[in-house]
């Protein structure tokens, strides 16, 4: 695979049809794009709208619809990539500062870190471009703020990046933090068998 020019942040996979999915941030001449490599395998499709100029978050739900959170002018956008679709369906959120997205099993999980508190994790249903909260994982982090970005959910556990940590948390319930590891500098997470 090569996605030469671009760079990318974050990626999903799609179990149900073998895609793979790539959030690229930014290019080096301008926005970003999601490309999707058919069976893991390239060149990849790529997609994009003219209204986000950075793509930061991916993941695929168990119907092969891609969601994303994308960039716009200082904002953040929630979307959904239908499966068949060439096009992206910006979706309306109650809550803000929109960090990453994953498929928790039942949901689409969202982060979100308003500005001075702690990082919210939603579990979210989308119908009809409809977004219906169906529960919220608090990320308490004791002496240190949650800025969550990235995070992995899985195993009744969320492992999540924020700052210098690596936090773990209770998942659905979330709430105080079970263990930090400190690093220099933490970016996002990934889990391997």
């Amino acid at each position: 695979m090569s996605d030469s020019g671009y760079l990318p942040v974050d990626c999903a996979f799609d179990a149900r049809t073998g895609n793979l999915a790539v959030a690229n941030s930014q290019s080096s001449s301008g926005p970003g794009n999601i490309a999707i490599y058919a069976d893991e395998q390239g060149p990849a499709t790529l997609y994009s709208d003219q209204n986000f100029s950075t793509y930061l978050s991916c993941a695929y739900d168990n119907k092969a619809n891609l969601f994303l959170v994308a960039g716009t002018d200082g904002d953040f956008m929630f979307a959904e990539l239908p499966r068949g679709s060439h096009h992206f369906q910006s979706l309306s959120v109650s809550f803000s500062a929109l960090g990453g997205v994953q498929w928790d099993g039942k949901y689409i999980a969202v982060g979100s870190s308003p500005g001075g508190e702690d990082a919210s994790i939603y579990r979210v249903s989308v119908s009809k471009k409809i977004v219906t909260v169906k529960g919220t994982v608090p990320l308490d982090r004791g002496q240190h703020k949650v800025n969550l970005r990235y995070f992995w959910v899985g195993g009744g556990k969320v492992v999540g990046a924020f700052g210098n940590y690596i936090g773990f948390w209770k998942y659905p319930t979330g709430n105080e933090v079970i263990k930090l590891l400190r690093y220099p500098s933490t970016w996002g997470v990934a889990v391997s068998r």
